[in-house]
């Protein structure tokens, strides 16, 4: 997913935050600051941890009051330590009260997954620095687009985006297969081709026996789901000596204390959960 998707999505998540968050009118500011009241103040960071989303910063305050300006201080996926000032902002109070907390919970969020996923890269690297971190599907309903795109500033790769990017074939979809087949998961591979030819196709697999079969057709990846690292360091020699260029990817129940195990047995790839699932938002905060 390229950047100017994640941001066209981006603003149409923001769209429908600030309805929600907002109502018809945010009545406390109109009620009690003036119409013509300025503010100013400083966006800090509270913690360590990576940055992802400032590009996004002024025109989504803009969205609420055009003359609301934000002059950044550090870069995109600057990594800060706790007291870092990200930049300034300034402009209509009435407006910067109002939008603060949605647009603050974006870049939290954004900022949490960057770094997370750095946490992992820079793991996976002190074993094998051309072993790519991928993430998963495992996103907010409605922010895919905003998470992935974080990953990538976290030094992170997109797997898939959606469901009609790459065929994936699970046990879910073998179980639908011919039961007269005599290989399901190479009918499978056959009837993917078949629908659409100039798709590549990905084979989840969980021992070296399905391993030995699905190497017959020699998908363009290979996912070893659910395998240790001794049995995924196997399953990569067995298909190195059967086709070099098959992508082999790694998945399921990798955690940071195991992955460098995982980037150790030759894997091109590991993706993990957690970066995009389960990942705590960085604090950040604006003070005035």
């Amino acid at each position: 997913m390229d950047n100017e998707r994640a941001k066209k999505n981006f603003f149409k998540a923001l769209k429908a935050a600030f309805k929600e968050d907002i109502g018809s009118e945010d009545i406390t500011s109109a009620a009690c600051i003036p119409a013509k009241a300025t503010l100013s103040g400083r966006i800090i960071l509270k913690q360590w941890g990576r940055l992802a989303g400032l590009p996004f910063l002024e025109p989504a305050f803009q969205m609420i009051d055009p003359a609301i300006k934000i002059k950044l201080l550090v870069e995109e996926g600057t990594i800060g330590n706790a007291g870092t000032v990200i930049g300034t902002i300034s402009g209509p109070a009435r407006g910067i009260i109002t939008a603060e907390r949605v647009i603050l919970n974006f870049l939290q969020y954004a900022s949490g997954i960057a770094t997370m996923t750095t946490l992992y890269k820079e793991e996976i690297d002190s074993y094998n620095p051309s072993c790519d971190l991928l993430d998963t599907r495992k996103t907010l309903p409605g922010l895919r687009s905003i998470a992935k795109y974080a990953v990538r500033v976290g030094g992170g790769k997109n797997h898939r985006d959606s469901l009609d990017e790459r065929f994936v074939i699970k046990a879910n979809h073998l179980a639908f297969i011919d039961k007269k087949a005599k290989s399901p998961i190479l009918k499978a591979t056959e009837k993917a081709h078949k629908y659409r030819s100039d798709v590549k196709v990905e084979v989840e697999i969980g021992t070296l026996s399905a391993l030995k079969e699905v190497l017959k057709d020699s998908p363009d990846i290979i996912m070893l789901k659910y395998m240790n690292s001794h049995m995924v360091k196997k399953a990569v020699k067995m298909i190195r000596a059967s086709n070099k260029d098959i992508y082999i990817e790694a998945y399921g129940g990798i955690v940071l204390d195991t992955i460098g195990a995982y980037a150790d047995t030759g894997v091109d790839g590991i993706a993990v959960t957690e970066i995009t699932h389960s990942v705590q938002s960085l604090d950040i905060s604006i003070r005035f």
